[in-house]
This record gives structure tokens, sequence and C-alpha cells, in this order.
């Protein structure tokens, strides 16, 4: 990430005035915050409130800094130096050959520790054994009895065992003699060691560097004999910055201009018109996006679209205008617990919305929610911390000096997300909607319009209704014993075309409408090729087509049909005109849904369709809802008709009434229409815009608890 120029990670005048976002995240980071209660933001869980922040922030103890305070040690030095030539390095040489050769026995899994010694921690390798002995003793190998055994002949003595396999080689018992004579140094890794500036090394070639990167360069060639090879040709120069910084190569323009210049400053020239491009940001957000495990899907097996494009666009922005890096990771991080968020600070936040999520039929909520917050807890390590957190969710770390309870300090920040966690795509709460310009206001509406009519087909469907549920009662006595039988549905007849003017006085009309006999005499009828299918496609013309066919059920049932956006339609069964819709209506897809009732009986479909003038083609279709029948099929297999409607599950009880009510109550069937061309209205005023998930704070808190063994 790049820095300004006063680009400290934290600075203390941020520190001192740091919100309860900031705080949050500097305890990341280890940096001093302010002292007294903590205004509890996101994670204020029973492991992380209730106390002053020098008792709450333990964890900052072992995140970076204040780690590094804590593992020193008297008498054993853990600065981090620059390595004399020769001198044996703990990290390099000695704690890889502990771990291949010794961990298994004496390493961090207590239940397989042999004769309590432990060797992965600094107490354990200098402290005192039973005997009074000690395995290792600084600057004295003779006395440390870790080397006697390992130079031990005798079966019962050396180690590590025969029985084991392992034996260490004649180099690697010469590492260790050599570890312990120059005294023990003792490091924690270095990971967890302060960093410091080392000298400049030492080189042969001094007129070769050309910044002190180089002299650590060349310093290493020489100590292997080798030369730095020629200075790149130009051509590869400019290659080589443009493929690094803006991952494009370089115009036949670009380069030619860099030829041409013979300037000292021509390079700096490309590097800086290079960062001022756009695609600097998008070169460097691609390693950002992948450790924000960017995708447009929920993953999973379900892997639902989710529109996330909006992260993406932030990360690139935040590279090309050089966003300061604490401010980078406090928007990221706790952008909604800012005062006062903008848009991009909120956008930020989807850092930790990328998570793989499924919304599988069947799946635990609660413990979906949980997977997602460890999931966010050691990310968050990961990219922040380099750190591998994710072991210390089922147990304390085994080779970090990270606790269980550490893990789930750190996991409160994170599981008061609301929302459900099995929603699915950009249903996901929490929603940021990302609106044009100008788009807003018509947006809300017709969002508010879609909820109001939502609310009143929910009570069509679920709501109490002495009459319905009489009904309902008497049908189910019958589903119990009649056969729900598919729609019989004839082949479709085509008429026309008939001129528009005379739309009320067309033929079909006025035989199946009006009773008109003679004009049922004149009408031809022509049976479609397509007849054997519910859709039917029809070459657009410059008038009226009619469409029927005879739709015969055993009981009352539903049929639905469909007919592209740009086409007038009205539909009649029988004599009964059904649906009435004009052409255009606004639609996410190229069709306008609508359902027919269908009573017991044969009955004759007539169907109206006036194309708009542009139209070249378009689809009419009608077919059975088989999902009724398929459910009524379901609730007599499963005797749930037995069971008295006071004893059901909820489930049951309200599947039952929603089954019945589609295919026996007239007032569902406009109520439907009305939510569904709400929708459309609400998909047409969105169009252009998407929906972000992003973090907010949960109202209803849970507590967070330690989970042994990671189980919800």
């Amino acid at each position: 990430m790049s820095h300004t120029a006063d680009g400290q990670i934290f600075d203390r005048q941020r520190a001192r005035t740091v919100t309860t976002a900031q705080r949050r995240v500097n305890l990341g980071f280890g940096v001093e915050s302010t002292a007294g209660p903590l205004a509890c933001g996101r994670g204020a869980a029973r492991l992380t409130c209730g106390g002053s922040l020098a008792r709450i922030v333990k964890l900052a103890a072992i995140f970076l800094a204040a780690l590094l305070g804590s593992l020193g040690g008297a008498g054993v030095s853990i600065a981090a130096t620059a390595p004399e030539a020769g001198r044996i390095q703990f990290d390099r040489d000695i704690r890889p050959l502990l771990a291949a050769q010794c961990y298994a026995c004496h390493g961090p899994d207590a239940a397989k520790r042999k004769a309590g010694l432990r060797l992965d921690t600094r107490e354990g390798l200098f402290a005192a054994l039973k005997d009074g002995s000690h395995a290792v003793v600084p600057s004295q190998p003779e006395q440390s009895t870790l080397l006697q055994r390992v130079n031990a002949t005798e079966p019962d003595s050396v180690m590590p065992p025969p029985k084991t396999g392992k034996t260490l080689t004649e180099t690697e018992r010469a590492k260790l003699r050599a570890w312990i004579a120059q005294g023990a140094v003792w490091s924690p890794g270095w990971a967890f060691t302060p960093p410091q500036r080392p000298p400049l090394p030492e080189v042969k070639q001094t007129a070769w560097p050309r910044g002190e990167l180089d002299r650590f360069i060349l310093a290493a060639l020489e100590q292997r004999g080798w030369r730095p090879a020629s200075e790149a040709d130009r051509y590869t120069l400019i290659r080589r910055l443009s493929y690094d910084l803006v991952g494009l190569p370089p115009t036949p323009e670009e380069v030619d201009a860099f030829i041409a210049d013979t300037s000292p400053q021509a390079y700096e020239r490309v590097v800086d018109r290079l960062l001022t491009s756009k695609h600097f940001g998008e070169r460097m957000a691609q390693a950002w996006l992948d450790l924000a495990r960017y995708a447009d899907s929920d993953g999973y097996h379900d892997d639902y679209v989710r529109e996330m494009h909006a992260y993406r666009d932030y990360v690139i922005e935040s590279f090309n205008r050089n966003l300061r890096f604490d401010q980078f990771t406090i928007e990221q991080l706790a952008g909604d617990l800012l005062p006062q968020p903008t848009r991009a600070q909120l956008i930020a936040t989807a850092f930790n919305r990328h998570n793989p999520t499924t919304s599988e039929m069947g799946a635990d909520a609660e413990e979906y929610r949980v997977r997602y917050a460890a999931e966010r807890a050691s990310t968050t390590a990961t990219v922040w911390l380099g750190l591998s957190l994710a072991c210390a969710e089922c147990h304390d770390h085994k080779y970090d000096p990270l606790t269980q309870r550490d893990f789930y300090r750190l996991f409160a920040f994170f599981d008061q997300v609301p929302g459900n966690p099995l929603a699915n795509g950009s249903a996901a709460q929490p929603i940021l909607r990302i609106v044009a310009p100008g788009m807003q206001e018509k947006l809300l509406a017709a969002e508010a319009d879609l909820a109001a009519r939502q609310a009143e087909l929910r009570k069509l469907y679920y709501d109490p209704h002495p009459l319905w549920d009489r009904s309902q009662a008497a049908w189910e006595q019958r589903m119990k014993k009649e056969k729900f039988e598919p729609l019989n549905l004839s082949n479709w007849q085509r008429s026309g075309p008939f001129p528009r003017e005379e739309r009320e006085a067309a033929p079909p009309v006025r035989a199946q409408v009006h009773g008109d006999a003679k004009a049922a005499r004149a009408i031809q009828w022509t049976t479609l090729k397509e007849s054997a299918t519910n859709d039917v496609k029809l070459a657009a013309d410059a008038g009226i087509t009619y469409l029927r066919r005879d739709v015969t059920s055993s009981v009352n049932n539903l049929m639905r049909c469909g007919v592209s956006t740009n086409v007038a339609v009205r539909v009649w069964l029988d004599e009964r005109l059904v649906h009435e819709a004009a052409p255009n209506e606004p639609a996410a897809t190229a069709k306008h849904l609508f359902g027919v009732r269908v009573p017991a009986g044969r009955h004759r479909l007539l169907v109206e369709l006036i194309p708009e003038p542009a139209v070249k083609d378009y689809l009419f279709g009608a077919w059975e809802m088989s999902l009724h029948r398929v459910r009524v099929d379901r609730f007599r297999d499963q005797k749930t008709f037995d069971i008295p409607p006071a004893q059901r599950s909820t489930n049951d009880a309200t599947a039952i009434r929603r089954t019945f009510r589609e295919l026996h109550v007239p007032e569902i069937e406009p109520a439907q229409n009305a939510v569904d061309l709400a929708t459309a209205r609400q998909t047409a005023a969105a169009r252009g815009s998407s929906q972000l998930r992003v973090m907010a704070e949960a109202t209803n808190r849970v507590p967070t608890h330690v989970l042994m063994r990671g189980d919800f």
C-alpha cells in the first residue's frame, strides 16, 4: 500500500483522539489509545466490554508491538540485528531443526509431550529439568543436557530415540553446539521481533550501488562469488516498469518517447507518469482484492450472484489517490462506526462481507453466523498482522503465542452483524444501495410501493379469515380423496390479424364474449405448429392477433401466463375478462407474467394480443402452475391433512393455507399481479444501481463466548 510522506501506520495525535471505530483498529496494531471505559461498538460482547481499555485490550498485548515486549526475558536477547558472518541464527538454523526432530515429543502438544520437556518455547528451553540440570545452558555446551543427549551413542539415551526413525546429522549437531557456545540467543521469530535498521554491509564494487538496497543485493552476490548483470537496455526497462506498475505493456509511442529522452530524469518521468495512470490502481488492487477474498457470487453450492463491484472500485480509487494506509485500514475494518461516515467509508466495510455464504435449505443459521464471524477474525489477522489465527478457533495456538480466548476476543468484534446469515445474493442484509445520481427519489418511491403491495398480499395469504378458513377445511377433506389431475390443455389456434380500429367489434370477441353465432361461423382458426408446447412465437403485424385453446381441470387450478412486455394483452375465460395489461410495462425480463384462475370443469381461453409497431416478433405462453399439484400430493402423502389444524407446525399450516387461497380466493390474483407490476417498476427504477453487502451494528446483541473446539 502506498503512503504519503508522513504516513506512519498510526501517528500519536490520531491515537489520542481515536473514535470508537479507530480504537478497534488500533487494538490490532498494538498502538497506544485512550484510557477509560470503552464506548462499545462492534463486538460489544461479554469478552470485550465491561472495564477500562487497559483491562479489555489484553488482546492488543499479543498482537504486534505489545506482544514483542511480552516475549522478552532476562538474559535472553531478542533484538533484531544484522547477522554476523558465520554466526548461528536461531530462526534460520535452530528452530527448524528442533521442529523437525524434537517437537513431536517435546513441542506444543501437551498430550504427546514426554518427560515434561518443552523445546518450542523460551521458558522450556532454558528451564531447569526434574534432576536440576538444564536442557540448554547459554555459553556452556558441555553443561547442556540437550547436547549430551543428541550426542549420546547408547540407544536408551540418544535423542531422538531410534524408534522414531529420526536422527541428527553431524552438521546439525555442530549447529546446536555452536549456537549454545555463542550464547544460545533465542528469538520469538522474525514476525514478533521489533525491526531495527541494520548497518549497511561492506561491498567491493562500491561504485555499483545507487541506493542502500543495492548494497544488500550486491553483498549477497559477492558472498556467492557472483557479479551483477549488466544494466538492462531501455526497451526492457520501460517494459518492466509498465508491467510492474500498471500491468500493461507500453505503447510504441511511449517506448519511442523514453528512448528519445536522454535526460538523467528520464526513468523517473516514466515512473511518475505510470503512477498517475488510472491503471496503476487497477494493478495494485489485484493483490489486495485477493486478500479481501473478493467475489461476485456467494460460493458454496448455490453460488448466487452478489453485487460487490463498488468495493472493487473503492480499492482502485484508494490506490490512485494515495490514501494513507492507516485511513485505508480504519475505513475497511470500521468505516460504519466513524462519525457521519461517507458513502465511500461505508463501501469500504464490504471487506468483511466477501466471505463465502450459504442459503442451503436445512443449514443452521446460528452455525453459519459463527462461521462467518470466525472467518472475518481469521482474515483480519492474516491480512493486517501477517499471522495465522485460525488454529486458535478450536484450541490454544500450538506454534504462535495465541490462546483460544484471544481468538474469541477478536471474534467478538465481528459477530454482531444484523441480518439473516442464510440470505443469498444481494438480499443478505445489511445492504447499501448504490444508486446513480438523480435516481434515489424514484427508487425509494418504487421500493415503498412494492413493500406496501407485498404487505397487502401477505395479509391475503396468511391472515385469519373465518369464511375462507371454513372453505379450506372442506377443501382439505376433498383433497384426501380426490386426485389432483394436471390441467388438460388443447392445441393453440390462431386467428387474425384484424384491424386495430375494430378491436371491440373483432369477430373472436363478438363470438366468445358476446355470444354472436354469426361471428363465430365467420372466424377462421389455424392450428399452430407449436400447439404441443405452452409457449408460442408469433410474427408481429399491423393488427390484432387472437389465440384460443380449451382448458380442462378436475379441480380448481391456477394457470400462469406470460407475454412480451411490448404487447398489449386481454384474456377471457369463457365470457369473463380475467386480465388486461397495456404494453411497455417496465419489467426486468422480456415477459409480463400473470395468473388465470381456472375453476373445475372445461373452459375456453381467448387471448387478444396487440404488439407495438416496432415489434418484430413476440412470445405468449400459458401453462399449469404445477407447484400446487405437487404440494397437495405431498400433503396427502405425508398425512399432513390428517393433523388437526391446531397441532400443525407453523410451516405446514402456512403452506396449506397459502395453497388453498391461491387456488380458491379470487382476491389473491389481482393482489399478486399488483406485486408483479410493482416489482417490475422497482426493478426499472433500480436499473444501473447495485446492492452492496456492508457492515453494520446489530441492535440486539448476543453474548460472545469461547466456543470449545470451535463448536457453536
